[in-house]
């Protein structure tokens, strides 16, 4: 069943990017989405099914990744180096269990290949929270109106630092650094703050980065 809905999805939805996330009646009429538009969807129809399924998102670092925009009037840029916002589905499929399904980031049309291919298996995809009962999409619009309302203008700024990078003595009795250390806590505290004012998370992140 999951393999029939993903099918229908390759073939009626494609890639499109807008400033806030979208409901899935809205992706589903436009057949336009980016990459949680899409996972929202397919999430929206396996639930429809009776079959468990959630949005999850995450971090993709990847050297090749190099954005700067503005979004919401002006009032919020994004800015990445090395580092991409990204969402997909989590379904659940016995014998399997919760296996990721990933929409926009899988060249393939074989509606297998987005669960057997899908990019969330890699080293360099970390998942950071899973959206199973927040107004995600709602509240994203909410954050947008909010700021846009305001006199704040606020930067996100996410980026990949190598630890050849850092320049500090180890602390004695620290044990080594691994050789690549991914720093994301500044851009995790703007983030955090940006969602108390309002903003949605940053993503963005173009097909085949991988």
């Amino acid at each position: 069943m999951v393999s029939r809905l993903l099918g229908w999805l390759i073939a009626n939805v494609s890639y499109g990017y807008r400033e806030v996330p979208r409901y899935p009646e809205e992706t589903l009429a436009e057949g336009l989405g980016d990459c949680d538009d899409q996972a929202i969807l397919l999430v929206a129809m396996c639930r429809s099914l009776g079959i468990p399924a959630i949005l999850q998102v995450g971090v993709i670092f990847n050297e090749g990744i190099r954005s700067e925009r503005s979004a919401w009037g002006g009032h919020l840029r994004v800015e990445q180096r090395g580092v991409g916002w990204h969402g997909w589905a989590l379904v659940y499929m016995p014998p399997w269990g919760w296996l990721p399904v990933d929409m926009t980031l899988v060249a393939s049309r074989d509606p297998l290949s987005r669960i057997a291919e899908d990019p969330e298996r890699q080293r360099n995809v970390v998942a950071c929270f899973n959206v199973s009962r927040q107004e995600y999409v709602g509240d994203s619009i909410l954050s947008r109106a909010r700021l846009m309302s305001s006199e704040l203008h606020v930067t996100v700024s996410d980026a990949l630092i190598s630890s050849a990078a850092i320049e500090e003595e180890p602390r004695v009795g620290a044990k080594t650094a691994p050789d690549t250390v991914l720093i994301i806590a500044a851009g995790s505290i703007v983030l955090v703050a940006v969602i108390l004012i309002g903003r949605r998370w940053a993503r963005g992140v173009e097909e085949g980065m991988l």
